[in-house]
């Protein structure tokens, strides 16, 4: 199924084939999980994905192609996310559990305790600047900067015009500047 285009999966997934729409959600799942940890958190993220993966392949039908499959996916998921939030609103940003216990069986890894108390301080001056940020910005920064999408991407997945995608990503990173420069000015200073 590799040699699959997405929207060969898709067209297969459209006449029934379940597994071809599985492949579309071993391709593009962890993105997306990634993103709905940054938006609603790690308890809540594999729920959200679940929800918009049943959204998806609900509206497989209404595919038409004028998006990308990868962009269409993150619209849903977006979608999904943006709801668990208003219903919940935390923001929460943190390392997958595997990851860390990667680092530890490196055999050349070591802690500096001032380090990591650093980087939980900026972490969480992240976190609360973030969340002052106007949804727009911070779906902008998340998705842009975080997760990698381009201006068009983003556009796209939040149903916004490109110019205002371009003017979010520009404005959100001068909002968090700013507010970072107000917050914590090492932070700022290290972003530089």
């Amino acid at each position: 199924m590799d040699d699959l285009s997405d929207l060969d999966l898709i067209e297969a997934a459209k006449a029934g084939d379940t597994t071809s729409f599985g492949e579309l959600v071993r391709r593009h799942g962890p993105r997306l999980l990634a993103l709905a940890r940054q938006l609603v958190g790690v308890d809540a993220a594999e729920d959200v994905i679940q929800e918009a993966m049943v959204d998806a392949y609900r509206g497989l039908a209404g595919f038409a192609g004028h998006a990308a499959v990868g962009t269409w996916l993150y619209r849903i998921a977006l979608n999904r996310c943006l709801q668990e939030r208003r219903r919940t609103k935390p923001l929460m940003v943190d390392a997958e559990p595997l990851e860390l216990l990667a680092r530890w069986e490196d055999p050349d890894y070591s802690v500096d305790p001032a380090q990591v108390a650093a980087r939980r301080s900026h972490a969480q001056t992240l976190q609360a600047v973030l969340a002052e940020l106007p949804e727009g910005y911070r779906n902008a920064l998340l998705l842009h900067d975080g997760q990698g999408l381009t201006a068009s991407e983003l556009a796209e997945a939040t149903g916004i015009p490109l110019g205002t995608a371009k003017s979010n990503i520009r404005r959100s990173r001068l909002a968090l500047f700013t507010l970072l420069g107000q917050d914590d000015r090492g932070l700022l200073e290290e972003a530089r």
